[in-house]
Formats: structure tokens, C-alpha cells, sequence
């Protein structure tokens, strides 16, 4: 098996020129033979490995991100839209892939960032996309990529509040059927804890994601998180 791998990336070298360094690739599971792939000089590039072709998409302009640290980009589920954010940093833009513009200019605040990845990931419903991301260290939010507000919004609650959630959300991941999240982040001291939630019930309940009916711990393990889930 892994010498097929090797031979398949050996082919890929050979048939792709590229004249820069790749920072972020990309991959959407519901389209086969095709990838996204984020240049050092700030391009990005569909590829499609069925044959090898390569095309520009977009050319990121001056921004808040910062291009010197790793970025993340992430693909939506029609490849109509993108995102790219800091991947240990506070700042990531949506571009929409049609119109070739950013549509959104995100943050999710500058609180231990360094310690945690960007929760950033699409998803598709009722012919709708959404973007779930890190508004905060202990707050998601999810955006309609048609609308482009926020449609989770509440209030932050105060540390007393029961709603109030002492946990850095970190990398999360989506079920392919878009029925649950998992949540790989930490709370203080530091221990990681990977949770998971409804996506259904989120969108029925706006505070799903800090403790609603269907959240549960799968497991945790001290100065562990951003682990591997498969």
C-alpha cells in the first residue's frame, strides 16, 4: 500500500510544475480528482489529478493574515467557496470562488491562539452552505456563506452564567453525513478533551455547543489535544 502511495506521488512531481512553495492543500470529499492547493506567493490553484491540470483561482491581496506563519485552507462542499485562516493566529478571510473576492474577514481573537488550531469547517445543507468557525477561545459560531451572517448569535455570558464555557475549541471535524462536530481543544490545566455535539440540535439551539443535551465527552488526557480522531 505505501509504495503505491509513493508511486502516486512520485507521478504527481512529475507531471505538476509548480515555481512555488505549497503552504496548504486541500481536498473535497464530495468531489473526486480534485485539489486546492495554497502557494507561498499567495495563489491559489484548483488541480485536477485525473490529468494533471492545473487552474489559477485566486490571488490573495493584502490582508490581516500573516502570510510569514502557517495558514489553513479549507474547501466548501460545492468548491464555490474557501477559507483561508492562520492556522496558530487570530485572522482568516472567505473567498468566494465564483466571484473571486473575499466576501468575509474573520477573527477569532488573540487569547492563547498560539496553543490552538483554528476551528474552521464547511458544510452543506438544503442546498446552503456554512462556515462553522472560532469566533472566540471558547465560542463557534456558524455563517451562511448565501447571507453572510452569523446564525448562531448570542450574547458571551459571564463567567457565572450557566451558558459560560471554560474550554478552547480547537481543530473540529464534521461527520460526512453533517449530523455531529468534534471538538479536539482544552481547558486549563491544560487538559485536552475531545467532545462532540449535534449539528441538528446546534441549529435547533444556539448554545448546543457550550453544553446542550447532546454534547458528551469521548475522551481527555492531560496536554493532549488536537489529536487524531481516525
Amino acid at each position: 500500500m505505501f509504495e503505491d502511495m509513493k508511486i502516486e506521488v512520485e507521478t504527481f512531481k512529475e507531471n505538476i510544475e509548480l515555481n512555488d512553495k505549497i503552504i496548504s492543500v486541500a481536498e473535497n470529499s464530495a468531489i473526486k480528482n480534485n485539489l486546492f492547493v495554497l502557494l507561498e506567493e499567495r495563489e491559489i490553484l484548483q488541480i485536477r489529478t485525473n490529468d494533471f491540470s492545473v487552474f489559477e483561482c485566486f490571488k490573495l491581496p493584502d490582508t490581516k493574515l500573516d502570510y510569514d506563519k502557517p495558514l489553513v485552507l479549507k474547501i466548501s462542499p460545492t468548491e464555490n467557496f474557501c477559507v483561508i485562516g492562520s492556522k496558530y493566529g487570530q485572522f482568516g478571510v472567505v473567498v468566494d470562488l465564483e466571484s473571486k473576492e473575499i466576501i468575509l474577514e474573520i477573527s477569532r481573537g488573540d487569547y492563547c491562539v498560539e496553543h490552538c488550531y483554528w476551528g474552521i469547517e464547511f458544510f452543506k445543507l438544503n442546498n446552503e452552505e456554512y462556515l462553522i468557525h472560532n469566533t472566540d477561545w471558547n465560542r463557534l459560531d456558524i455563517t451562511s456563506l448565501n447571507t453572510k451572517e452569523v446564525i448562531t448569535k448570542r450574547k458571551n455570558p459571564e463567567h457565572a452564567n450557566p451558558h459560560y464555557l471554560d474550554y478552547f475549541h480547537s481543530g473540529i471535524s464534521i461527520s460526512p453525513n453533517n449530523t455531529w462536530i468534534i471538538d479536539n481543544g482544552w481547558h486549563w490545566h491544560p487538559w485536552g478533551v475531545l467532545t462532540a455535539w449535534s449539528l441538528q440540535r446546534w441549529l435547533e439551539n444556539i448554545w448546543e455547543s457550550e453544553g446542550g443535551g447532546s454534547k458528551f465527552d469521548i475522551t481527555s488526557a492531560a496536554y493532549f489535544w488536537d489529536r487524531p480522531i481516525c
